[in-house]
């Protein structure tokens, strides 16, 4: 803001005053003619020949010893070939430009948060899904070690059960270590402290999604790239900065030599020896005047200068639409891959709760086959560990459906 409020105060006119007082310890003297100085003529009527001056005379009276002085000088542009308004605009333009990185940093945080949240969210599924995993192999190793101590087993399935807990507590571990992780990185974007016990444990009340929503849902595939061209705050910056580098490159071709800049000058000088209503008689020794010049600055030979500055404005230009052209093609293949994922990843959480629904009949099954003793031990653990594994394999696919998700949205704006 400021710096357009600076810009346009180029084409205000500009005002400057000074004032001075000084005091002379020696003042010249005056000029004056004494009496008789230039000779004497002969006076008629008379022997005595007449003083030529016959007094005294005052040319230039004896300087006072104070001096002051009060100046004003008033410049106003006239003419400068663009120069200011461009100056204006290239302003104005960066202020544009500060704007849209503060807004595309917010979205971006935005997104970020979203991520890390739903990072948060499949942590703590994934831990709750391992310690009920754990039970279940805690189970299977206790009834193992039973059937070992009764002669029906082997040892080598007491061991072949311990190393699947020893092995599923190891990934209890990583998981619970994950959640502290993705605990701390969410709270550090959202500002918050992570001592303490609130800050161990975030409320969560938002689960990962199931399936797309229905802002997604509706999205027109014809229509998709030119929504996200119009949302980009990338596409907006360089935008920006391509609309900047132009004007720039205009200020310098409107800055080469044989191009005058034409200005109004007013000059204002009042001078004075006497201290105004103080002294007596001090408006004889004052004075006034004005200088009124139009007048015009050029540059005739700069050694190439302006040239050099105008091809580098213009190269900084070419630049700028290059990247911005990229950016565009850029931005057209990732909101294809992103849609692309997004119903991968919602085919991938569909054929999942199936997959889901099946271990859990599966489990149910098993179960009371156990029950009535018609499957055994190992096929309810087969079961169990088959339910385990599905269901980190659907906590996984509504995660990727998630970021995928953020992903689109952060490109829609939405």
């Amino acid at each position: 803001f400021y710096a357009v409020e600076e810009a346009r105060a180029r084409r205000l006119p500009q005002l400057e005053m000074n004032v001075s007082a000084s005091y002379l310890t020696d003042p010249p003297d005056g000029v004056r003619l004494r009496r008789g100085e230039l000779g004497f003529a002969p006076s008629p009527g008379s022997t005595t020949p007449t003083p030529v001056p016959d007094r005294d005379i005052v040319l230039v009276p004896d300087p006072e010893n104070t001096y002051f002085r009060i100046g004003a000088t008033f410049r106003q542009p006239l003419f400068t070939w663009g120069k200011i308004t461009g100056g204006i605009r290239v302003a104005e333009l960066e202020t544009e430009l500060r704007t849209t990185e503060v807004l595309h940093a917010e979205r971006e945080l935005t997104r970020d948060v979203r991520r890390a949240y739903h990072g948060v969210v499949f942590a703590r599924e994934s831990v709750e899904i391992l310690r009920q995993g754990y039970a279940f192999l805690e189970r299977t190793v206790l009834d193992q070690e039973t059937a070992f101590d009764a002669g029906v087993v082997n040892r080598e399935a007491v061991l072949e059960a311990r190393f699947e807990l020893a092995r599923l507590e190891a990934e209890l571990v990583k998981a619970e270590q994950s959640y502290r992780s993705a605990v701390v990185g969410f709270l550090f974007l959202i500002g918050r402290e992570s001592g303490g016990e609130a800050g161990a444990a975030p409320r969560l009340t938002d689960p990962l999604p199931a399936r797309i929503p229905d802002s997604l849902a509706r999205v027109d595939d014809s229509t998709v790239v030119a929504d996200a061209r119009a949302a980009s705050t990338e596409l907006a910056v360089l935008d920006a900065r391509l609309r900047q580098a132009r004007e720039a490159a205009a200020i310098e071709n409107a800055s080469g030599a044989l191009r005058p800049d034409i200005a109004l000058t007013v000059t204002l000088d009042v001078t004075g020896q006497r201290v105004p209503v103080v002294e007596a008689n001090w408006a004889d020794t004052w004075e006034s005047g004005a200088v009124f010049t139009v007048g015009a600055q050029l540059t005739v030979f700069d050694g190439g200068l302006s040239t050099a500055k105008r091809r580098q404005a213009g190269e900084t230009a070419r630049i700028a639409e290059l990247g911005r052209a990229e950016l565009d093609d850029s931005l057209r293949v990732n909101v294809t891959r992103r849609l692309e994922s997004l119903e991968s990843s919602a085919a991938s959480v569909r054929a999942r709760d199936l997959a889901l629904e099946y271990a859990e009949e599966r489990l149910r099954n098993a179960t009371v086959a156990f029950e009535n003793e018609l499957a055994t031990r190992g096929e309810l653990s087969r079961a169990e560990v088959f339910l385990l594994t599905t269901a980190l394999d659907r906590n996984l696919a509504r995660y990727e459906l998630a970021t995928a998700i953020a992903e689109i949205e952060y490109l829609l704006g939405q």
